[in-house]
C-alpha cells in the first residue's frame, strides 16, 4: 500500500503542481510573454543559503555583514507576502519590459493587503489587488498593461510546468510570435561544431526550455529543453555536448580542476535525450561540495575583484571631477593640506574636496583653522565618506578605522609636491600624462582627514603601490580620467607620469 501511494504521488504530483501554476497565470499569460520565472516563498531560507555559500568559500567573513543586511531584507519581503497568504510569486517577462526596467509580478494571495516596501530598484513600486492576485509593476504603465490585457488564445504550458515547476524556483523561456520571428530571420550562422543550431531550429524546433532549482542548503538543478521531435532533440543534445567539450579547452578548468574533477563535471553536464526532450540533471554536481568549491571559487573571486575594480574606477573619476570643480572656483588645485600661520599642515585635501562630493554638511562641521587631531576635529576623522572607502571588503577594517588608501603623491616635482596649490597651466607635461592621485597598498593607508599622503621614492616609485594580492593599482589623472596600471609598467615610465614638469616623452600603446 505504501509503495502504491508513493507511485501515485510520483505520477500525479507534477500534474497537480502544473495545474496550480497554470491556474495562477491563466489570466496573465498573454501572447507577448516570452518567459516566466517562479519562486516558492516557503522555500526561501536566506540564513541557510548564506551559510552554504560560506561553506563553499563564495562568501568571505568581510562580506557577511553586507550580505546579512540583504538576507534580512529578502527574508522580510518573503515573510510579508506569506502573511498575505501567498505561496508563490511569478515574474512575467516581455520584450516591452526593457522600457519598464524589470518584469511584472503576479502573486496569488488569500488575504487582502499590499506590501509596504521601501523603494528597491529591482522590485515593483506599484501594486494592486485584482481577483485574488497581487499585481506589481515597476511603472504605472506596466501595471496597467498587466491589469487590462488578457490572452487572446490560451497557452498550454502544462508539460513545461510539470517538468520545471517542481523546484523551489525556476525560469521557463517560451518565446512569443514576434521574438520567434526575429530569431528566425536574424539569428547569425554559427561556426562548427554548432552549425546545426540556426534560427529556424530555435524559432520552430524548440517549444520551451528552462531551469529548475532547489535552493540551498540542499541545492539541485535541472535544465530541460522541449523540442518538436526527436531529431531536433538530438541536434540540441549534440550541440550541448560539443559546447561542453569546447568549454573544457578554452576555460581555465585545467588550472583549478584535476582530470578526475573535469570528468565528473563533464558527466554532470551530459545531456540526456528523452524522446523530444533534452534534460541535464545536476543533482550529483550540486551535492559534491568539494568540486563545487573548486569550480565556483575562482570565477566568483574574479567577478568580485572586477566589481571592486569598476566601482573604484568610478570613485576615482568622481574625485577627479571634484578636483576640477574646486579648481574652477579657486583657479588652482588644492594643496595637499591647508596650513596655519606657522606653516603647520592642518587638514587634508580630502576634507577640502567635500563640498564638491555632495558632503557639504560634513564639511561644515570642521574647524578649518584647527589641525586634524584637535579636540573638535578628531572625532570627525572617524566619519569616512564612502567616496574615500575602497570597495574591497578586505579593506573594511581599515576603512572602519577612518583610514583610506586614496592619496596624492607629495614628492618634489609632483602636482602636490609643494605647500601651495598648483594651477593647471603649471602641469606642462600635460594633464593627460600626469598622475594626480593613486591608491596605495593597505599598509600605507592614512587617516582621511590627516595631511598624510604618499611620499614617493623616486629611485623605486613602485614602493607603496606594488601589491602582493594583485599585480595592478588604480590612478587618477589630472585631465579627469582614471586608469589601471599593472606591474609591467617600467619604473621609469611611472616616475615620468608622476612628475608635472619633467618634460618626459610619454609613449602610450
Amino acid at each position: 500500500m505504501k509503495m502504491l501511494s508513493a507511485v501515485f504521488l510520483c505520477w500525479f504530483a507534477p500534474l497537480a503542481v502544473a495545474a496550480d501554476h497554470a491556474a495562477a497565470l491563466k489570466d496573465y499569460l498573454t501572447d507577448d510573454v516570452v518567459a516566466v520565472a517562479y519562486l516558492d516563498l516557503s522555500a526561501i531560507d536566506t540564513h541557510g543559503t548564506l551559510k552554504w555559500a560560506e561553506e563553499l568559500g563564495l562568501v568571505t567573513s568581510e562580506d557577511r555583514a553586507d550580505l546579512a543586511k540583504i538576507q534580512t531584507m529578502v527574508q522580510g519581503r518573503a515573510d510579508e507576502l506569506a502573511d498575505l497568504g501567498a505561496s508563490h510569486c511569478y515574474l512575467l517577462f516581455r520584450v516591452s519590459d526593457v522600457g519598464h526596467r524589470g518584469p511584472s509580478w503576479v502573486v496569488p494571495i488569500t488575504k487582502s493587503g499590499k506590501p509596504k516596501w521601501e523603494e528597491v530598484p529591482w522590485m515593483p513600486q506599484f501594486w494592486e489587488v485584482v481577483d485574488g492576485a497581487l499585481l506589481g509593476g515597476m511603472t504605472e504603465a506596466q501595471l496597467e498593461h498587466l491589469k487590462n490585457t488578457r490572452p487572446t488564445t490560451p497557452r498550454d504550458l502544462s508539460d513545461a510546468w510539470a517538468a520545471l515547476g517542481q523546484g523551489d524556483c525556476g525560469l521557463m523561456i517560451v518565446g512569443d510570435r514576434n521574438s520567434r520571428r526575429v530569431v528566425r530571420e536574424m539569428f547569425p550562422p554559427l561556426p562548427e561544431p554548432f552549425g546545426a543550431i540556426n534560427g529556424k531550429l530555435i524559432a520552430d524546433g524548440l517549444l520551451w526550455g528552462g531551469v529548475s532549482l532547489k535552493l540551498p542548503p540542499q541545492p539541485a538543478a535541472e535544465i530541460v529543453v522541449e523540442t518538436r521531435d526527436t531529431r531536433a532533440a538530438t541536434t540540441v543534445a549534440e550541440a550541448m555536448t560539443s559546447g561542453l567539450a569546447l568549454a573544457k579547452q578554452i576555460l581555465p578548468f585545467n588550472q583549478v580542476l584535476t582530470k578526475e574533477d573535469r570528468e565528473a563535471l563533464a558527466h554532470a553536464f551530459r545531456p540526456q535525450v528523452e524522446g523530444a526532450r533534452v534534460r541535464i540533471a545536476l543533482g550529483e554536481l550540486t551535492n559534491d561540495v568539494q568540486l563545487l568549491t573548486k569550480l565556483l571559487s575562482p570565477p566568483v573571486r574574479e567577478a568580485r575583484q572586477a566589481a571592486h575594480r569598476n566601482q573604484r574606477m568610478n570613485q576615482f573619476k568622481n574625485i577627479a571631477l571634484a578636483f576640477h570643480n574646486y579648481a574652477d572656483r579657486y583657479k588652482t588645485l588644492p594643496a595637499h593640506a591647508n596650513y596655519d600661520d606657522n606653516g603647520k599642515p592642518l587638514l587634508s585635501w580630502r576634507v577640502h574636496l567635500l563640498p564638491y562630493l555632495d558632503q557639504s554638511a560634513l564639511y561644515k562641521q570642521f574647524h578649518l583653522d584647527e589641525p586634524w587631531d584637535s579636540k573638535h576635529n578628531r572625532p570627525l576623522a572617524e566619519i569616512l565618506p564612502a567616496i574615500y572607502a575602497d570597495p574591497d571588503s578586505a579593506l573594511r577594517r581599515i576603512n572602519a578605522a577612518g583610514k583610506t588608501t586614496f592619496v596624492v603623491p607629495v614628492s618634489e616635482g609632483m602636482v602636490f609636491g609643494r605647500p601651495e596649490g598648483t594651477k593647471f597651466k603649471e602641469i606642462i607635461d600635460g594633464t593627460s600624462n600626469t598622475i594626480m592621485f593613486v591608491e596605495v597598498v593597505p599598509e600605507r593607508a592614512v587617516i582621511w582627514t590627516k595631511p598624510d599622503d604618499w611620499k614617493v621614492n623616486l629611485d623605486d616609485p613602485w614602493q607603496g603601490v606594488r601589491r602582493d594580492d594583485r599585480d595592478w593599482f588604480t590612478t587618477g589623472f589630472c585631465d579627469g580620467h582614471a586608469k589601471v596600471f599593472d606591474s609591467s609598467l617600467p619604473a621609469k615610465k611611472l616616475r615620468a607620469l608622476l612628475t608635472r614638469a619633467g618634460k618626459e616623452i610619454i609613449e602610450w600603446p
